[in-house]
């Protein structure tokens, strides 16, 4: 009798691990979460330093990215942002940035690793134009081949986070009269955007968002 029990002590102990670890994976296989004070939450991120984006006519570079949405989830799994460029340059020529009906959308693998892809409604797409010599840099929706990029939650203060890093293996069409130089698929494109939340559309009240 008494081995009988230990025996099925024994294999409650195995499924009761069994089931610990099936639990554990399931957690780690979801991925992190966009985390916020307030639902819904304005969130508008902003370059810290220039942004640099290579194609294979040279490299240019933004002043300034901003990315604007709304968390209108909390927790999400998803972060879906539209981004803008201002003060960008090639060749010393100013270029005239159009993103309308494109977005961004960021997803957290870990609380320290994003992936992003690129979304465009149908006819859409993301257009640098250099309009001096006459070439346009062209990006539709995808997922570049090398979406990773950094995650880090602020420390101190209100909090906020950080997306950082490069992503590369972007598609691109190059039009003009070439000083673009030829379309490709390994472009380039980064830079940190600190990343805050806010509970108005003016952006006056902040509140902290995390990834966790």
């Amino acid at each position: 009798m008494n081995s009988t029990r230990r025996k099925v002590t024994q294999f409650a102990g195995i499924l009761l691990a069994a089931l610990a670890l099936s639990i554990a994976a399931a957690s780690g296989a979801s991925g992190a979460e966009f985390r916020s004070e307030v639902n819904p939450t304005q969130v508008l991120g902003k370059s810290t330093t220039e942004i640099s984006i290579s194609v294979n006519g040279g490299t240019f570079k933004c002043k300034t990215a901003q990315y604007a949405g709304v968390m209108s989830s909390n927790p999400a799994k998803e972060l879906l942002v539209h981004p803008t460029y201002e003060g960008c340059t090639f060749w010393g020529a100013k270029l005239e940035v159009s993103t309308a009906g494109c977005n961004y959308a960021f997803t957290a693998p870990t609380k320290t690793s994003a992936n992003m892809q690129i979304l465009c409604e149908a006819g859409k797409e993301i257009v640098f134009n250099n309009p001096i010599p006459g070439c346009s840099i062209i990006i539709k929706g995808q997922t570049p081949t090398k979406n990773a990029q950094t995650l880090s939650n602020s420390t101190t203060g209100i909090r906020t986070f950080e997306i950082g890093g490069q992503v590369a293996g972007i598609t691109y069409t190059t039009v003009g009269n070439g000083t673009c130089g030829e379309s490709g698929e390994n472009m380039v494109m980064g830079g940190p955007v600190l990343m805050k939340g806010f509970k108005d559309v003016l952006y006056n009240k902040q509140v902290g968002i995390w990834v966790e």
